[in-house]
């Protein structure tokens, strides 16, 4: 036996989903977000300045970025209460489109301008779902293709539900 006291608060589980749902359309409702420092791969090459012309400096360089990161709860009409996560790279152009897209099916009070990530808690849209990966590090995992408007009814159309 060796006592080694990691602490693994704040590192994320790799390859591993406890929401594994099979691919299709899900009502789901927004129940959290946070803001986190992620890595973001950058696709331009470095180049170095030598005497007697460029030099490559090899692929993709890494670097840090913002992101947004809401949690879905299922409602349904299958796999009700299981969560997903979809992140969103602030200043990058299709995480942008995404969060504009999720914002119209989720029917935010002012789709051009969100404030605050708790402007998107408690409101209900339509997600499909796909499977992503195989055999590899990050395994198979269930992502988020679309955002929708919402198709159920959900209690009475005057009262919040």
């Amino acid at each position: 036996m060796a006592v080694v006291n990691l602490n693994l608060f704040g590192y994320e589980a790799d390859g591993f989903d406890l929401a594994q749902l099979p691919p299709g359309d899900y009502e789901v409702r927004i129940v959290g977000s946070r803001l986190r420092e992620v890595f973001k791969p950058q696709s331009e090459k470095k180049w170095e300045i030598k005497l007697g012309g460029a030099r490559d400096q090899g692929g993709p360089s890494r670097v840090w970025t913002s992101a947004v990161e809401l949690e879905l709860e299922v409602l349904g009409p299958v796999c009700k209460g299981s969560r997903l996560v979809d992140t969103f790279l602030l200043g990058e152009d299709s995480s942008m489109r995404r969060m504009k897209t999720l914002a119209l099916a989720a029917r935010c009070a002012n789709p051009d301008f969100i404030g605050d990530t708790a402007e998107f808690h408690g409101l209900k849209c339509r997600v499909r779902v796909q499977r992503l990966g195989g055999l590899g590090s990050r395994g198979l995992r269930s992502v988020i293709s679309g955002y929708m408007f919402s198709s159920a009814q959900f209690g009475h159309p005057n009262r919040m539900s």
